[in-house]
């Protein structure tokens, strides 16, 4: 059983500049922030040589001192991205095996209209009334609180 949520905000900015930004281990800290209990993202770093792929994998370094994986399933520049999350922290991995990440980067008259949607698989049937509640409400919020940074950073940045 999984439990979903979804985060979009459209983007005075090329598709191209979206996905770079979002991508960037260097810029990861600036742009997935702490939002409420869930903490922020202090770094990130490709586990193999080379750059960010489809099939790579990144670890994600959080300011509670955790370390999170990503497999990379898509990477196509400027289009999509999705990957896996393992490793994640209690308490919530009481609830959840792993989340499944999609971004959807759409040009839009100027702007990029971005898609952002996760999805958790369940660990029980029983942890879904309460998985749900915090993935649509505290984790969404962060999610909203991450898009919302984007932006900030791409047009502050003309």
């Amino acid at each position: 059983m999984n439990v979903s949520t979804r985060a979009t905000i459209t983007v005075r900015a090329t598709p191209e500049a979206v996905f770079d930004l979002v991508n960037d281990p260097e810029r990861t800290p600036d742009v997935f922030v702490a939002h409420g209990p869930i903490v922020g993202v202090t770094g990130a770093q490709v586990v193999s040589a080379g750059p960010l792929a489809e099939g790579k994998v990144r670890h994600i370094t959080t300011a509670d001192g955790a370390t999170l994986t990503e497999t990379m399933l898509t990477f196509d520049r400027a289009c999509a991205v999705r990957y896996r999350l393992e490793g994640l922290a209690r308490p919530f991995s009481f609830l959840v095996r792993h989340g499944d990440a999609s971004w959807r980067f759409t040009p839009e008259e100027g702007s990029t209209r971005v898609e952002w949607t996760y999805t958790f698989e369940l660990t029980t049937p029983l942890a879904w009334p309460l998985a749900a509640l915090i993935v649509g409400t505290v984790f969404r919020g962060w999610m909203n609180s991450c898009l919302h940074r984007v932006n900030e950073i791409l047009n502050d940045s003309e």
